[in-house]
């Protein structure tokens, strides 16, 4: 072999090592992870995380390295990987976090209304209240009645849950004479 066909010999070995090289860089930048919907969800609501493979949907082949629970508040770390025919894989590493953003439901028992004669007794009809996250929700109610005076007075029932989330309701007594 002559010294011509040596370096056209390497030059070809070159070539086909970086055509070999951009294939595969082009097939690991062609793997697309979708995280959009998933970074935070609302508790007790599920997620999905959507991949791409040359623009081709391969979110069912998306193996997840830990798990979410979405019944509890929180941060979780996932690692999400893809791996192509050619055994090249792709992996992202995201935090989740869980969070509860509802506001507690609370409704009165009885009216929201009440007219009382002057001098009798107010008796406190109460008020249910749940939330889609905290089982024992806290509920403040405020408000002064002077059943003695005539006047329009309010009861305020603020339930909050254990995520800071607040509601509120208000009852309006008006003691007439």
């Amino acid at each position: 072999m002559n010294r011509i066909d040596k370096k056209k010999v390497s030059f070809l070995i070159c070539f086909i090592f970086g055509l070999f090289l951009a294939f595969i860089i082009i097939q690991y930048n062609s793997i697309k992870f979708d995280f959009s919907n998933v970074k935070t969800i609302e508790v007790g609501n599920d997620y999905n995380v959507g991949a791409t493979f040359f623009n081709r949907d391969v979110s069912s082949q998306v193996e997840k390295s830990g798990s979410i629970n979405n019944q509890v508040v929180g941060k979780y770390v996932i690692e999400y990987s893809y791996t192509t025919f050619m055994n090249l894989t792709k992996s992202e590493t995201i935090e989740v976090e869980v969070v509860d953003k509802e506001a507690p439901a609370i409704t009165l028992i009885g009216n929201s209304k009440l007219t009382l004669p002057l001098g009798s007794k107010y008796i406190e009809q109460g008020y249910n209240v749940s939330d889609n996250y905290t089982k024992s929700v806290s509920v403040e109610i405020t408000g002064d009645i002077d059943t003695n005076k005539v006047g329009t007075y309010y009861k305020t029932y603020t339930a909050e849950d254990s995520s800071g989330n607040k509601s509120s309701v208000k009852r309006t007594i008006e003691i007439v004479g």
